[in-house]
């Protein structure tokens, strides 16, 4: 009974409210002409036809032994030669390893992978170069033409040919580097008599820059140099040196046969930490924000600051800088590079 009357409650108090009134949904119609697909089946269609191929065996291609093979540098990290004589410090196991190209005026002992080039004033005959020699160089002088370059090449097939040129002198440049395999770019950044104190302007930075940039054609071997004199200089500024030299360098590479090189008064080992940094391909152009020069690559990023001034920013994402710190904001001092790698 006590049920019934609950019952009838209910239904009168259900009475005194309105039933909620539909909120009208607009529904997306198909096109008129919208038929729905047809049902998947995975039964084959039947073959209409035997396609028979025939192989007949024959010898395997092989490379042509006339066909010049130039130097690559490992992709993703910087490209590194060595120049080998008796005006250089000997260099560590590990930094002579790490070499992709050493340049000696006698052979000495390498690995197979390294390209091993001879540095002589006296053009060699082609016979007379002992097999070990993967090409030559020919240092600086202005007696050396396009076209002795380009007899010689024809002399010395399938070795190649390296010129020697200053970054500075462009007319010279552009008549060597196109009967040549590739140039020796010499004093990148600095003379080699100048003040270690003294740095390049953002103006001469900049051209020098260009230079580098504007020679990298698809197949040219460029062994760029970056020259310390022959008078040693305090720690500090060896490194800053050394820091806004290979900073640029990464800046401006852009082919795949492109090399850094030091000669001079510089300790080796201060080379060795540098030569790891895997940054991978690069991801933009060259561009100029927040006061420095910046090229972004798939695992770093790279910065230089060739003005007078220093310059302080955030950095859009965390990077680790040379001594291993993770860092999201950074202070470039004058005439300063930094080279920092992605933090997964």
């Amino acid at each position: 009974m006590k049920y019934i009357l609950f019952g009838v409650i209910l239904l009168s108090l259900a009475g005194c409210y309105a039933a909620p009134t539909p909120t009208p949904y607009p529904l997306q119609q198909y096109p008129a002409t919208w038929t729905p697909a047809p049902t998947p089946t995975n039964t084959p269609p039947a073959p209409t036809a035997t396609l028979v191929i025939q192989h007949t065996p024959g010898a395997l291609a092989t490379r042509d032994p006339n066909a010049r093979l130039a130097p690559n540098a490992p992709l993703g990290t910087l490209g590194f030669w060595i120049k080998l004589d008796e005006t250089q410090a000997p260099p560590s196991k590990e930094i002579l390893a790490r070499a992709q190209i050493l340049v000696a005026p006698a052979s000495v002992a390498r690995s197979s992978a390294q390209f091993l080039f001879l540095e002589t004033a006296v053009a060699p005959d082609g016979a007379a170069l002992a097999p070990e020699w993967n090409g030559i160089v020919l240092p600086f002088t202005a007696t050396v033409t396009a076209q002795d370059i380009a007899a010689l090449r024809e002399t010395l097939r399938p070795r190649l040919v390296l010129a020697s040129a200053w970054v500075t002198d462009t007319a010279r440049l552009g008549e060597l580097a196109p009967a040549a395999d590739g140039i020796v770019l010499q004093n990148f950044l600095r003379a080699p008599d100048a003040p270690l104190d003294q740095f390049p302007t953002e103006s001469e930075w900049l051209r020098d820059m260009d230079t580098l940039a504007k020679l990298a054609g698809p197949e040219t071997i460029i062994l760029n140099t970056f020259d310390f004199g022959a008078s040693g200089a305090a720690l500090p500024v060896t490194q800053q040196w050394l820091h806004l030299a290979l900073a640029s360098h990464w800046l401006a590479t852009n082919n795949a046969h492109t090399f850094f090189g030091v000669v001079g008064a510089l300790p080796p080992t201060l080379l060795a930490p540098e030569l790891t940094f895997q940054l991978g391909a690069p991801t933009s152009g060259i561009f100029k924000q927040n006061g420095v020069y910046q090229r972004r690559f798939a695992n770093g990023l790279v910065l230089v600051n060739p003005t007078a001034d220093a310059h302080a920013f955030f950095l859009p994402r965390a990077y680790r800088n040379r001594a291993g710190n993770v860092i999201t904001q950074i202070e470039l001092p004058p005439h300063t590079g930094e080279i920092l790698e992605v933090v997964e």
